[in-house]
């Protein structure tokens, strides 16, 4: 059960990402946390992803995620979005689904946008 909206914690868990503030992400990370990329891998539990975004800031230090649209469907959360790598790069599109419990992200989850994926999700354009 949630105590606070799920798109409340999907934005403080994303402002977490953009600020790389990795105290903030680990604690609105389930200890079942699962990351799961575009090819599908998986990265979990919570330990093993908080090494994972330590090494992607490091990485990646301008990276940031933009969210004009959010939209839950109980605890799923559903974020069409768009990434930018660093300073001045290009808008690289995606589709992230959060599964979010008790308050923490159990899953996090990015798809390519594409059209096939936006009828999956039932997205209208943003």
């Amino acid at each position: 059960m949630n105590i606070r909206d799920p798109k409340l914690t999907v934005l403080l868990f994303n402002e977490a990402i953009n600020n790389q503030d990795l105290q903030t992400l680990t604690s609105l990370m389930s200890n079942d946390h699962k990351f799961i990329d575009r090819k599908n891998e998986v990265t979990s539990p919570k330990q093993v992803m908080v090494k994972g975004w330590k090494e992607f800031f490091e990485n990646f230090p301008e990276y940031k995620n933009h969210f004009p649209k959010i939209e839950s469907r109980k605890e799923t959360v559903i974020v069409p979005g768009y990434a930018i790598w660093k300073k001045g790069g290009k808008k690289d599109y995606a589709i992230w689904i959060a599964k979010v419990h008790n308050d923490c992200v159990t899953e996090w989850r990015i798809y390519k946008d594409s059209e096939e994926n936006r009828k999956k999700f039932n997205i209208k354009s943003f």
